[in-house]
């Protein structure tokens, strides 16, 4: 049974903070889940993610971002955040956001740290987390981080330049372009795919439904994740924020994570600054963030225990939400009770 919690932002934003509580004994310090881009809770939850750590004793909470899940902007009440209409980036959720869950967590559990789980750019967000606030955290989870933005995938970063500059050239227009319908994309590639509207496998032909080398059959597998489960991840959707699709364009540019205003913080060349204890999983055959997006970390953070797992046959979404994810969960358990007890 999920508990859900509102809780208050330092620039007013009402985020939604889902809580799975141990019926037993309690393992450990609380665990924080912080899904990615223009996901929410579901990534989570629809799978039984946070709720078989919970049964295990893991006192699991999820967080969804602003504009996401149950922090979306129809949630929102007066006075309105001056960021409400998808004026964010990435730094809102590290700086924002993932502080005021941290608070309300420790408010529940005085005088634990937090141990931070994050997917795919939740993963991101975690690690740069950990390196801010070290005291904080007792140790990561990082699913599926495309911690080296040189290895994901050419069309993904193809189609994020082409966004960008379309974004540059919409003053010319005289028009605003605040947010990236990731709702709308993901909804009609659901809909072309499984048949959901009569007639649309008609204009999105061969090149959708048959060519595997799309996006839509690479980031799950059917025998790993059942489709119900992705098709409610994907139907829950959100629009993205042009800040936030910016600030990932840089990064997959440069080469390395930077964030923060005005100047950035090379949040990469910081990466030895991390000593707590750290799992790391990638799926094998992940084309957003392959295993090797996780090299560099591991070889440079100073971790007195590090643990890299690569799932066979597993692609971004299985790693959460399908069976590699009682692979993942096991070896958290075993973090928790060899490192965390």
């Amino acid at each position: 049974m999920l508990q859900t919690h509102s809780i208050p932002t330092e620039d007013g934003w009402h985020l939604q903070l889902l809580e799975a509580v141990p019926q037993g004994p309690t393992l450990g310090p609380p665990m924080l889940c912080i899904h990615g881009f223009s996901q929410s809770h579901l990534t989570f939850t629809s799978g039984g993610f946070a709720q078989h750590l919970a049964a295990q004793g893991i006192h699991t909470y999820v967080l969804d971002l602003r504009g996401h899940g149950g922090s979306g902007v129809t949630h929102q009440r007066p006075p309105y955040p001056v960021d409400m209409r998808y004026g964010w980036n990435i730094t809102s959720f590290f700086q924002r956001d993932i502080p005021a869950a941290i608070r309300f967590i420790q408010k529940q559990h005085p005088e634990e740290k937090v141990v931070l789980c994050g997917h795919s750019m939740g993963g991101i967000l975690s690690v740069v987390t950990a390196l801010q606030n070290p005291a904080f955290i007792a140790a990561l989870v990082v699913l599926a981080a495309p911690l080296d933005a040189r290895h994901i995938g050419l069309h993904i970063r193809l189609a994020g330049r082409f966004l960008s500059g379309l974004h540059q050239r919409m003053p010319l227009l005289h028009k605003r372009w605040n947010a990236v319908p990731m709702h709308a994309f993901f909804r009609l590639l659901d809909s072309a795919y499984h048949k959901v509207r009569p007639g649309m496998s008609t204009l999105l032909p061969l090149l959708l439904r048959y060519d595997q080398r799309q996006v839509w059959p690479q980031i799950w597998h059917p025998d790993l994740t059942p489709t119900a489960v992705v098709r409610e991840m994907f139907q829950d959707s959100h629009p993205e924020a042009m800040g936030v699709v910016k600030d990932l364009m840089r990064w997959a540019a440069n080469g390395f994570i930077d964030l923060g205003e005005p100047q950035g913080v090379n949040y990469t060349a910081h990466f030895h600054r991390i000593t707590q204890p750290v799992i790391g999983a990638w799926g094998e055959r992940d084309i957003l963030a392959p295993p090797r997006a996780g090299n560099h970390f591991f070889r440079t953070i100073r971790s007195t225990f590090q643990q890299k797992i690569v799932l066979p046959d597993t692609r971004h979404i299985d790693i959460t939400a399908g069976k590699p994810s009682h692979t993942v969960r096991e070896a958290i358990l075993k973090l928790y009770q060899n490192q965390l007890v």
